[in-house]
């Protein structure tokens, strides 16, 4: 179990956190159990090495002695670059908990070449010791079909770890892919004609009948003169 040592904290407020983080000290916040608030610093570059190993439950060492603690809330800059503040939650060794975890969806589903995955859960509410919090339940989708589902139920947990919500709950479903509806053809404006129409054609029947006699009366005058 990693151990961070604290330092006591006495100012709050915008400047003395800059001035913490300036330190390379981040504001830090325990709470729960029934005792009220205590506020602190830890090291930033010893807390982001947790953070990295995805610990989410630690050993804090404060002014009042060693502390089992939860990683409750991790606060951002609006950039969502730098840690501001850390809110933790007391935890009594061997007492179990209630806390999300998330959940890590595994594999693609056959139903997917003619449907979607819709994912009810991406985190599930569990109860379990702190030392036996899992980083994720998996689930496993490779199996699912269209128009069917997986529910807590058929979800495996680790031993000493049970989720907080009903077996029946869904937990993700396949939907068959709606179709795009065909286009209509436009029919034909009033007044135009619905037949294609023919490039090329220059004269009807008639006119081409009337040319060819006119083109034989011209050979036959010339013969005579």
């Amino acid at each position: 179990m990693q151990l961070l040592q604290s330092q006591p904290r006495t100012s709050s407020g915008t400047r003395a956190s800059w001035a913490h983080r300036a330190a390379g000290r981040i504001p830090a916040t325990i709470c729960g159990q029934g005792e009220g608030p205590e506020h602190f610093t830890l090291n930033l570059p010893e807390f982001e090495t947790v953070l990295r190993h995805h610990e989410r439950v630690l050993d804090i060492e404060l002014s009042t002695g060693k502390q089992r603690a939860l990683i409750q809330e991790v606060q951002y800059d609006h950039l969502g670059d730098t840690i501001c503040h850390i809110d933790f939650l007391r935890l009594v060794i061997g007492q179990k908990i209630e806390v999300e975890v998330p959940l890590e969806y595994i594999g693609h589903a056959k139903g997917q070449a003619t449907g979607e995955l819709v994912k009810m859960l991406n985190d599930i509410p569990v109860r379990a010791t702190p030392s036996g919090l899992p980083e994720s339940i998996q689930v496993k989708i490779n199996d699912l079909d269209v128009d069917e589902s997986i529910t807590v139920g058929d979800l495996v947990f680790p031993e000493g770890v049970e989720s907080v919500l009903p077996p029946e709950d869904v937990v993700c479903t396949i939907k068959l892919r709606a179709e795009e509806p065909e286009e209509e053809a436009e029919a034909p404006a009033e007044g135009e004609s619905s037949e294609p129409e023919v490039i090329g054609k220059t004269g009807t029947e008639g006119d081409d009948a009337s040319s060819g006699s006119g083109s034989d009366a011209g050979s036959g005058s010339e013969g005579e003169s």
